[in-house]
């Protein structure tokens, strides 16, 4: 398998709402990491016993690491956190299978708490606390490590903001997603939010989103991921990609997920040899 793969996983329900046929996709694109959300269309921390040992047997039978744990128990306004069993279940999951990072869908949609901005931050505060406290407490879990998503209409969203957020709460990482910057407020998402904050983060999602046509495969919208893509490969980032293939057909409805996971692949691995190419080129002229 190409080195290139190495840094690649996908999230396993936007291949196919069967694990076990999921499995199977995974297999067949070349990757051996997967991100975990649902089960059969219910969220992973909220599935039964039964459902998760299916899932397993799936994930066994493939031979297939988690690189992800997602929960969306974040999405919510910041006065409805809470650091409740959904949660502690996605992190004893998580656990189980030594994923290495947890990922709490954290600040989506915080909007502010009775018009009071500061006591929004202080429950988002708390939360954070709480997620991390257990990461840090728990043998089971201590390495796996909480990331944090954020939308432009989160209650914390600038990069100022996020970086004293996470200054605060030094074991949480970024997930990066640039298409809502574009799709919400038409901002150039590699000046606002990737360049301020690169250092931070620990995985990106591989989607994108165009300007009068939606979401579109990764690389072909205005998001800026092969400039994303080429920036990492510059720069040693020594973090992960995720290929989210299944938003892209609301716009491509032709293809199957598996084609735009190939294609988002393909290109993926194109720009990276691209980027590597066009560096030897320059160290030879010089």
């Amino acid at each position: 398998m190409s080195t290139d793969k190495n840094k690649l996983a996908v999230y396993l329900d936007e291949l196919d709402a069967d694990p076990f046929k999921a499995c199977e996709i995974a297999r067949a694109l070349g990757l051996e990491h997967i991100c975990l959300r649902r089960v059969w269309s219910t969220s992973i921390g909220r599935a039964t016993d039964d459902a998760c040992k299916q899932l397993i047997a799936a994930i066994r039978k493939a031979k297939l690491s988690v690189l992800i744990i997602y929960t969306d128990d974040g999405r919510c306004p910041a006065e409805s956190l809470v650091y409740d069993q959904t949660i502690k279940r996605s992190l004893m999951i998580a656990a189980y299978f030594k994923a290495r990072f947890f990922r709490p869908f954290v600040g989506l949609n915080a909007t502010r708490l009775s018009g009071n901005q500061d006591e929004a931050i202080t429950k988002i505060d708390e939360w954070m606390d709480a997620i991390g406290g257990e990461c840090a407490r728990t043998p089971a879990a201590n390495s796996t490590v909480p990331l944090l998503e954020i939308d432009p209409d989160a209650e914390i969203f600038e990069a100022s903001a996020v970086t004293e957020l996470l200054n605060k709460h030094k074991s949480w990482k970024l997930l990066y997603d640039p298409s809502l910057l574009i799709a919400k407020r038409n901002q150039n998402p590699m000046e606002r939010y990737w360049y301020p904050l690169r250092n931070r983060v620990a995985a990106i999602d591989l989607h994108d989103f165009k300007r009068g046509s939606g979401f579109v495969p990764a690389g072909m919208g205005d998001c800026l991921i092969d400039e994303t893509i080429a920036d990492c490969t510059t720069n040693r980032y020594d973090g992960w990609f995720v290929v989210e293939p299944g938003v892209a057909r609301r716009s491509n409805p032709t293809m199957s997920r598996k084609e735009i996971a190939k294609a988002v692949i393909a290109n993926y691995i194109s720009v990276v040899e691209k980027t590597k190419q066009g560096a030897t080129n320059a160290t030879k002229r010089t």
